[in-house]
């Protein structure tokens, strides 16, 4: 399902962006909101609403910040000195990043707190990879602990913020060449980043190639209740709007079909309201 699902939508995005629309510099971009204005006020299909949300997000896309990389370094640092941050997908839905929570520390909620201490809890003294690790929480936490850690995140501003409370992290893509592949005992998938490119089983299958035998992935996913899916993402400000970016939503219903597709087995699950954290292990012969 995934898989076919994000075909579709990639080819629909990627004939969307060739098209050509006479907007210039200073015009402003256009925005799936005023698409949506449009679908509500019109007799359209549902196919053609649904290409319209789409044009909309391509084109925005297109007119925005030529380094979608910056363009995250400035929200995260923007949210980072206080500034409320969220995130909006492309149907207009908004919801609030937990900053506070990615921080870590004793600012976090007691909950919160706790689920990072079951995350921590899995990981053993061997080598642990900490992928889209964001202000490094976890990577910190387990070099303070004295376990070998890596971060990988693609913002710049996750990297520093990471390596400044005692963390190693490196600045790279979790689909590009990474360190020490086939190495790590532990890989992390903490805050929903399992969603990370907006294929959850292509996430996995790539973590597959870079645990050790016999390692195992922790990854925080929603809750039941929550709608699995696939969107486009972005981040935004009072200040700053970020680039659009695909992303997957695993909810603790779906996480059995995703892994057994990616070729894991969950072997934990635990609801600590309202962050759900699973283990997953490889099945043999069958992951990578």
């Amino acid at each position: 399902m995934w898989a076919h699902t994000n075909n579709r939508l990639l080819a629909l995005s990627a004939r969307m962006t060739r098209r050509q629309v006479p907007l210039k510099p200073g015009q402003g971009q256009l925005d799936v909101r005023h698409v949506a204005l449009i679908d509500r006020g019109s007799r359209l299909s549902s196919n053609q609403a649904c290409m319209l949300w789409w044009f909309g997000v391509a084109m925005t896309i297109r007119y925005q910040s030529r380094d979608p990389d910056r363009s995250v370094d400035i929200i995260f640092r923007a949210a980072v000195n206080g500034a409320s941050c969220w995130a909006r997908n492309h149907r207009g839905h908004v919801r609030e990043l937990p900053m506070t929570r990615w921080l870590g520390g004793l600012d976090a909620a007691p909950r919160d707190q706790l689920a990072d201490e079951h995350v921590l809890g899995h990981c053993s003294a061997r080598p642990t990879l900490d992928l889209g690790c964001g202000p490094g929480r976890f990577t910190a936490a387990l070099r303070a602990r004295g376990s070998a850690a890596l971060g990988v995140d693609n913002s710049a501003v996750a990297v520093e913020l990471t390596r400044r409370r005692g963390g190693a992290a490196v600045r790279r893509d979790l689909f590009a060449p990474l360190p020490a592949e086939g190495s790590w005992d532990q890989v992390l998938l903490a805050d929903g980043n399992i969603g990370i490119g907006g294929d959850p089983v292509r996430t996995l299958r790539r973590v597959a190639g870079l645990l050790a035998p016999g390692g195992i992935v922790i990854v925080e996913i929603e809750a039941p209740s929550t709608t699995a899916g696939q969107e486009m993402l972005r981040w935004e400000t009072h200040r700053h709007v970020g680039h659009w970016f695909p992303w997957a939503r695993v909810n603790a219903a779906a996480i059995g079909d995703v892994a057994c597709s990616a070729g894991f087995l969950v072997t934990n699950i635990v609801d600590i309201h309202p962050r759900v954290i699973a283990v997953l292990a490889a099945v043999r012969g069958r992951a990578r």
